[in-house]
């Protein structure tokens, strides 16, 4: 009797020690950090996490405002996504709803994407733009236009707060740019010295490829500095 007793407790604590593994093997895969370099590698995160919540094949992003630029994952072509959804931009306008779209798209991983939903991003002011949700062997339902509503709502937030950031940056640039002309103003060095660091203040600073400085001549005639 005391060796089967013996023998059940070597059994549930083995059980107990390796539990552990197979849980592991059923639950989700451990997800290892991602270095986020770029703004490119943050968007590409964004949305291959939006594909794998609606349970998309492909997923594209393009917007004409505040910046244009069009992102995807896992499509061969975006360019060749945002003509199949070009005719679909006045019907966003008149409706303001998912949609689907009568296209085959081509994904990244040799597979055709036949069941095509586009969304526009309307949901926040001052955005743009059109979210196109692709799906491979597999058709898209009713149920599924309230989730790309939903992706094309957070990218239309993603996309007006990077646009507050970039015009929060622009604005510091140009004010540190105007505190720096006045300084150089206001120095010691010959005339002829302050305006060549002008010029390369503008230049560098401002991120412009060209900058010229003309001086206005008594006669009215002009001089490039």
């Amino acid at each position: 009797m005391k060796s089967f007793r013996a023998a059940a407790e070597r059994i549930v604590r083995q059980e107990y020690s390796s539990a552990s593994e197979p849980l592991r093997l059923l639950g989700a895969p451990e997800a290892r950090p991602r270095e986020v370099a770029s703004a490119d590698d943050a968007w590409q995160m964004r949305l291959a996490s939006l594909a794998a919540v609606g349970a998309y094949d492909g997923i594209v992003l393009i917007a004409t405002a505040p910046t244009r630029f069009a992102r995807s994952h896992n499509i061969a072509d975006p360019l060749a996504a945002a003509d199949a959804v070009s005719n679909m931009v006045h019907a966003f306008r008149r409706y303001g709803t998912p949609m689907r779209v009568p296209a085959s798209i081509a994904l990244a991983d040799g597979r055709m994407g036949a069941s095509v939903w586009a969304a526009p991003l309307n949901g926040v002011d001052g955005v743009a733009g059109t979210l196109v949700a692709v799906r491979a062997g597999r058709a898209f339902d009713d149920a599924d236009s309230r989730s790309v509503a939903g992706a094309s709502a957070l990218l239309a937030i993603e996309l007006a707060q990077g646009g507050s950031d970039r015009q929060d940056a622009r604005t510091r640039r140009e004010a540190l740019a105007l505190f720096e002309l006045a300084r150089i103003g206001l120095a010691r060095p010959p005339l002829e010295d302050r305006l060549q660091s002008i010029v390369e203040m503008l230049a560098g600073t401002l991120g412009h490829d060209l900058a010229q400085l003309w001086i206005l001549r008594a006669g009215g005639s002009l001089r490039l500095q």
